[in-house]
């Protein structure tokens, strides 16, 4: 199951970037109406909450001795919330990483989270332009 969650980890960054970054016809300004940047902005938000799900479940089942939860109970609303408080490099105290691999998952967790919220999202949204 582990290894599902990061093959859906991955294919949601590739998915995400191949088809509003990469693709030509995705950069086009004319294409820019107000529902295309709205359905973007949409599933910008849809892969940063997937990705943030996805981390939590990795948090909590399989990864959960790399953790220190407070009064050494595991809960998945901990490592909910810890996923979307690193997401954004908020500290969130219930719930820290004791090990080197705890470490470079909860990194993993802040490049990508990273990535979506600046590379993607400023691709995503419709630059203006100036007519003077």
């Amino acid at each position: 199951m582990t290894f599902l969650v990061w093959y859906l980890i991955i294919s949601n960054i590739y998915t995400y970037f191949y088809y509003h970054i990469w693709k030509e016809e995705s950069l086009n300004p004319d294409n820019f109406s107000i529902d295309r940047t709205r359905r973007r902005f949409i599933t910008l938000l849809l892969s940063i909450g997937f990705s943030n799900l996805s981390f939590a479940y990795l948090f909590r089942l399989p990864y959960v001795s790399d953790f220190k939860w407070s009064q050494d109970i595991p809960l998945n609303i901990k490592s909910l919330w810890f996923s979307y408080a690193n997401s954004i490099t908020a500290d969130y105290e219930y719930v820290k990483p004791i090990t080197e691999t705890g470490i470079n998952l909860t990194i993993t967790q802040l490049i990508i989270s990273f990535v979506f919220l600046t590379i993607i999202l400023g691709k995503s949204l419709p630059q203006t332009t100036s007519t003077e």
